[in-house]
C-alpha cells in the first residue's frame, strides 16, 4: 500500500488503534477489533452516483500533504548534496510541519504555502 507514504502514517491513518474505521466489513470477523464503522462513501440520491465522505476526503489529503512533505524533504536533501545553502528552505519546511501539528490548524493555508515551498525545489 504504500505508495510513496511514511509507513506509520498510512499504517496508523488506516489501521488506527480499533482497526480500519472505513472498512465496512471488518466488524464481520469474529477476530476483528472493530466494532464501529465510518461510511467512506455514499449513494448520492440526486445524482445516482457513489459520493466519498467529507472524512475520506480529509483523510486522503493529509496523505497527500505527508506524500509532499516528503518530497519536499528528498528535494532538500539532493540539493544540499550539491552543495547548495538550503537552510531557509529547510527552515521553511519545518515551520510548516510544527504549524500542521498543532489543533485546528489552517491546513489549507499550511496546503498552500507547502506548495510554493515545492515550487522553488
Amino acid at each position: 500500500m504504500n505508495h510513496g507514504f511514511w509507513e506509520y502514517y498510512a499504517v496508523y491513518g488506516l489501521i488506527a488503534k480499533s482497526g480500519d474505521s472505513f472498512n465496512s466489513y471488518d466488524k464481520n470477523s469474529p477476530k476483528s477489533k472493530s466494532r464501529a464503522d465510518w461510511n467512506a462513501a455514499y449513494h448520492n440520491v440526486r445524482t445516482g452516483q457513489i459520493t466519498s465522505s467529507r472524512r475520506m476526503e480529509a483523510w486522503y489529503q493529509g496523505l497527500v500533504d505527508m506524500k509532499l512533505v516528503k518530497w519536499c524533504q528528498k528535494r532538500i536533501a539532493e540539493r544540499k548534496a550539491k552543495g547548495e545553502d538550503m537552510s531557509r528552505k529547510e527552515k521553511r519546511l519545518a515551520e510548516l510541519i510544527k504549524e500542521g501539528d498543532v489543533r485546528l490548524a489552517d491546513y489549507d493555508k499550511i496546503r498552500k504555502a507547502l506548495f510554493k515551498l515545492s515550487e522553488g525545489l
